[in-house]
C-alpha cells in the first residue's frame, strides 16, 4: 500500500497487517496509518486468468468510478460509480465485459474517478 510511511519500521508493521488481511480475508482499515491522498493499487495477480483484484484508497468518503478499458481506449466496464467511505477498498473484476461477455487476452488499463476527477491509470494482463 502506497501510504508514504515515516519509517522502515513503519514500512514493515503496515506491510504485514496487510498480508495478515489478504491471507484472513479481516478488514484491517483501523489499524493502519490514514490514507493521506488518492492511490490506485496495482492489481492482483498481474498477469491474471480470469479475476483480478484491484484496490484503491481515499483519505475521504468520495464518490468513486473504476472503469476498465481495452488497449483501444474503448470502456469494457465499469466496476464501481458509487460513494465510498475512506480508507482502503477493493473490487474483483472475473474479466466480462458491461454485457457478461467474457473478453479476450489482451492489455487492458484501469482508471480510477474520484468525484470526477481522474486519478490514476494502471495496466494489466489478461492471459487466456
Amino acid at each position: 500500500m502506497y501510504l508514504q510511511p515515516e519509517s522502515f519500521e513503519s514500512h514493515l508493521q503496515t506491510t504485514q497487517l496487510l498480508l495478515e488481511s489478504i491471507r484472513t480475508g479481516n478488514h484491517i482499515q483501523n489499524k493502519i496509518p490514514q490514507v493521506k491522498k488518492c492511490v490506485l493499487h496495482k492489481n492482483y495477480p498481474n498477469p491474471f486468468n480470469p479475476e483480478t483484484t484491484i484496490s484503491f484508497s481515499i483519505p475521504e468518503d468520495s464518490k468513486v468510478e473504476l472503469s476498465i478499458y481495452n488497449i483501444r481506449g474503448q470502456k469494457v466496464i465499469t466496476l464501481t460509480k458509487d460513494k465510498f467511505e475512506k480508507g482502503f477498498h477493493k473490487l474483483v473484476w472475473n474479466s466480462k465485459d458491461n454485457n457478461g461477455k467474457s473478453v479476450a487476452t489482451s492489455v487492458y488499463f484501469y482508471k480510477l474517478k474520484v468525484n470526477g476527477k481522474d486519478k490514476a491509470v494502471k495496466k494489466m494482463l489478461l492471459l487466456r
